[in-house]
């Protein structure tokens, strides 16, 4: 058991390496620690208020920290400082790095998606009124070559991916409500989407062609994940009960 936290722990993240472990709370902090040793190897970082999100770079070497209301970032170098990202006018919604640990993506209900500089703090690319209802959810793949968005609301569901490179804006459709949850597959080639619309959906990054679904579940969907091979996807409906796990193929 690791000890420090004086109110309920809300969310935890894991380094890529496995060696870090980091916790969120309601006590606005978050704290490091080795999973080895059980140590608190850095923080607690203190928040306004409390930590709405918590997630660590590609290197281990940052960790971001929305808070439940803020529309700003907070960027801690696991051993210095931290940094604020100012841009968004309205509560950030979701963040995810890009795979060089240098660039984060920032999705807000100000209905903006914006990459940021970590090294300067600087917004370097925007996509403004990107989701008409606000952004749900953002996600980046593994080779860096999309940015996800997913937003809408009780009429129809918004999903656009960006390709970084060019800043080509394409939709995918098919989804009659907002969207809830994304994920990217290891291989870079295939995105999931979950929605309010209690359906889940996979589509072919690359020709925006649906080649699974729709999978329904029983309540509007909370989370979507692929397997480290790709080949098979779990899917949590927000009531449920149980997990179903979906083979992305057949």
């Amino acid at each position: 058991t690791f000890e420090s936290h004086s109110r309920p722990i809300t969310c935890v993240d894991i380094a890529l390496d496995s060696t870090l472990l980091v916790s969120r709370s309601w006590d606005v902090t978050a704290r490091i620690w080795s999973l080895k040793t059980g140590k608190l190897v850095a923080g607690p970082f203190r928040n306004v208020d409390w930590v709405g999100a918590v997630l660590l770079s590609t290197d281990s070497k940052k960790l971001a920290v929305k808070s439940w209301t803020g529309r700003w970032l907070e960027i801690c170098d696991v051993k210095t400082e931290t940094s604020t990202l100012n841009g968004h006018d309205k509560y950030i919604r979701s963040i995810s790095y890009f795979p060089d640990g240098r660039r984060m993506i920032s999705g807000s209900w100000d209905k903006s998606a914006l990459q940021w500089d970590l090294q300067t703090g600087k917004e370097i690319q925007e996509a403004r009124n990107i989701c008409e209802r606000g952004i749900w959810t953002v996600a980046v793949s593994r080779d860096g070559r999309w940015a996800i968005t997913g937003g809408g609301g009780l009429g129809h569901g918004e999903l656009k991916v960006i390709e970084v490179e060019t800043g080509i804006v394409k939709q995918f459709e098919g989804h009659s409500r907002g969207i809830s949850s994304i994920d990217i597959s290891a291989d870079s080639n295939f995105l999931a989407s979950g929605s309010w619309d209690r359906t889940t959906r996979i589509w072919n990054l690359g020709t925006g062609e649906l080649v699974a679904g729709p999978f329904e579940s029983i309540d509007w969907v909370g989370a979507v994940r692929f397997s480290p091979d790709s080949k098979k996807l779990a899917v949590k409906s927000e009531a449920g009960k149980c997990l179903e796990v979906w083979d992305v193929h057949t």
